[in-house]
């Protein structure tokens, strides 16, 4: 059961805690900070295609998050009912879907609080990257999008190893490769499976990142 098309819609349960996970973790003291999300809307449409004739998983713009569905063969029918409870949170085809979705969100993160307004560049990046902050606007998607599938890992794998595959017969867990330390991990009859340990390291690599991302929204939410 793939997923279907629909007109906007508020964000699921489950959104809601893939958005809580990345930008904030979710607390009593903090739930009033989901309002800078309250207004954006998801859609999900047949297929995204600019007017360049590039073909997207995913689009941002006007409060409104648009999903492809030709992009996400694999995803189950995600909409306003799903919660972590009643979907496999874990099978790659939902996972890829929750990527491309954060990084859609990451798009109105920016769009809110005035950053790269106006930049556009590549989605691959480094650790210098990361490091140094040399991240356009689509490059901060990226690394916020490929955090989100390390983090929603080590959230909720029970297990020794976390999915880190881009593509294998279609693309899994999502553009997680778009790092270039994640690209060099070698494939293993197609996957890319690391150990835990070696995630939470990975993971590390984006603490300035969700730094920035917190604080952004902390001070908006404050003022």
């Amino acid at each position: 059961m793939g997923l279907k098309p629909h007109g906007p819609r508020v964000l699921s349960h489950l959104e809601k805690v893939a958005v809580n996970l990345v930008f904030w973790e979710y607390t009593k003291q903090n739930r009033d900070k989901e309002k800078i999300f309250d207004k954006v809307r998801i859609s999900i449409v047949p297929e995204i295609v600019f007017a360049t004739g590039e073909e997207a998983g995913g689009s941002y713009g006007g409060n409104e998050i648009k999903i492809a569905i030709d992009k996400h063969p694999c995803t189950d029918n995600l909409d306003h009912t799903s919660t972590l409870q009643n979907t496999d949170i874990l099978k790659p085809g939902n996972m890829q879907y929750l990527n491309t979705f954060i990084h859609e969100c990451t798009h109105h993160w920016q769009t809110h609080n005035n950053r790269y307004p106006v930049s556009y560049g590549g989605y691959d990046f480094t650790k210098d990257d990361l490091i140094f902050w040399n991240l356009d606007k689509e490059g901060h998607a990226s690394a916020a999008a490929t955090w989100f599938i390390l983090g929603w890992q080590l959230k909720y794998v029970y297990g020794d190893e976390v999915n880190l595959t881009t593509s294998f017969l279609g693309r899994l867990v999502g553009k997680v490769d778009r790092y270039d330390k994640i690209k060099e991990i070698p494939h293993k009859n197609g996957y890319r499976w690391v150990s835990m340990l070696d995630a939470i390291e990975i993971a590390r690599d984006f603490l300035g990142l969700l730094n920035d991302l917190r604080g952004q929204v902390e001070e908006i939410e404050e003022n």
